[in-house]
């Protein structure tokens, strides 16, 4: 498996990336809810009563119980709610009355008519600051749960490299230990024809055949290792496909490459502007000025207008009667104004001072994780020099090594040594082959880990987020 197909795979399949894009559409979702309020409502009204409404002189003495009036009313209209904060209204009246004239006799009257309404608040309301508010806080949470995703697959990413090499070290290291072991095998054979020639004592065979169980040994520990390090890889990788136990091979070679050391300035630099902590921190603090901005609003009085218009036309069957004259239905208009003054209003107050702290939390967060930041550019710098710089030193040491095995084996042929010297000489082999390879991997980690520092990671492995999942360009 390449390291890219490592990484494309964790992308595809991993639990915490699948889990960031869910949070994405959990908060596109409360935009929606957000937006609710400024929803086109359809609404109907119907209602039916009936009172004593004239005079007990207009009906005959002998009815008196029928000096009534009846009515049935219905409204059915529109109303929109406008960004000012307002709302209007058009809905359609029809109404039907009925009542007793003179000497009992039934009369109706029947009126439609279609009102226009305005009703605004001028302070408390005005901009609609609490409705808009949530909406900007709304995408602003979008917005941060965006910043949430890349940074987890910022991190998933560079869980995946560490494994991937924590894995190919592994494996490495298991190889050196079985060419370990067959060096120490050879020791140990060898020694058995010595001993049988007369040229080598118990003793010698002793220590080699000790040498090839300890050997044996690490070996095991190796292969445990290799184990554990594919288990993690499997586990971020979360792929049906490569079932426990499975074995999986690394296939990408480190990069023995060294680039040029980073500008340490032009680091803290790119790592304050583009690091995802840092953003979504910024994010928090626009919405805590929003709510803050809102629960200011609060305090203020409640001053409302409402205005209206009434066009009418009546179909007035009331003419018979001989007390009432037939008038023609007008328009109307109508105007109101509404004020008042909460004398506590303890509930924004106790909000207003809630967000004013949480807003001073929130700067004092900054403030640590920039240097928290700026800590981490300096010690992934630091790493990155040290990593470096260790891998010609390993790779001299590691000459060394193999100069002084070759040397070993030619004094040991000759009988000048007891294999002690060699098994010895093997044993700095492995370990400065291993340091050497190590070296190696631990640069290419430090790399990594110096553009996770710096929120480039993504960039320089091609990662390319899309609105439903991410994936390798």
């Amino acid at each position: 498996m390449s390291l890219a197909t490592a990484i494309d795979t964790a992308l595809a399949h991993n639990e915490d990336i699948q889990e960031s894009f869910r949070r994405i559409s959990a908060s596109e979702a409360s935009v929606m809810v957000a937006k609710g309020a400024y929803d086109l409502n359809v609404f109907n009204t119907s209602r039916y009563g009936r009172f004593n409404s004239l005079d007990e002189k207009d009906y005959s003495t002998t009815d008196l119980s029928n000096a009534a009036k009846s009515y049935f009313r219905t409204d059915t209209g529109l109303r929109q709610r406008v960004p000012t904060g307002g709302t209007l209204s058009a809905y359609y009246t029809s109404t039907n009355e009925q009542l007793l004239g003179v000497y009992g006799l039934r009369k109706q009257r029947d009126r439609n008519y279609v009102t226009v309404e305005l009703a605004q608040s001028l302070l408390k309301g005005i901009g609609d600051k609490e409705a808009r508010g949530a909406i900007t806080n709304a995408l602003l949470a979008v917005h941060d749960s965006e910043e949430g995703r890349n940074l987890v697959i910022s991190q998933v990413v560079l869980e995946v490299i560490r494994a991937y090499w924590t894995l190919e070290v592994a494996q490495n290291n298991l190889a050196v230990g079985h060419k370990i072991l067959g060096m120490a095998q050879e020791v140990l054979r060898r020694e058995g024809v010595r001993f049988n020639q007369g040229i080598s004592q118990g003793v010698d065979v002793d220590r080699a055949r000790l040498a090839v169980k300890q050997r044996e040994y690490a070996v095991l520990q190796y292969e445990r290792d290799v184990a554990v390090a594919q288990e993690r890889l499997v586990l971020l990788i979360n792929y049906s496909g490569y079932a426990k136990g499975l074995s999986i091979k690394p296939s990408s070679p480190p990069s023995t490459t060294v680039a040029p050391l980073p500008d340490a300035d032009k680091s803290f630099e790119v790592a304050i502007n583009h690091r995802y902590e840092l953003k979504q921190l910024a994010i928090m603090l626009q919405q805590l000025d929003i709510e803050y901005d809102v629960a200011t609003n609060k305090l203020l009085p409640t001053l409302d207008v409402n205005a209206g218009l009434t066009s009418s036309n009546g179909n007035d069957t009331m003419r018979s009667a001989e007390n009432f004259r037939d008038t023609d239905d007008k328009g109307s208009w109508f105007v109101g104004l509404t004020f008042s003054f909460p004398l506590q209003n303890r509930e924004a107050r106790g909000t207003r001072a809630r967000t004013r702290q949480l807003i001073l939390i929130a700067k004092d967060r900054v403030s640590k994780t920039s240097r928290s930041v700026e800590t981490e550019v300096k010690d992934a710098l630091h790493n990155l020099v040290l990593a470096r710089d260790g891998i010609p030193v390993a790779k001299s040491a590691y000459e060394t090594a193999q100069q002084t095995v070759y040397g070993e084996v030619k004094r040991f042929e000759m009988g000048g040594v007891s294999n002690r010297d060699l098994l010895a000489s093997h044993d700095t082999l492995g370990r400065e082959e291993i340091n050497h390879h190590t070296a190696i991997v631990n640069y290419n980690m430090a790399l990594a880990e110096y553009q996770y520092a710096c929120a480039s990671l993504l960039d320089k492995c091609n990662v390319v987020v899309g609105k439903e999942s991410a994936r390798l360009r």
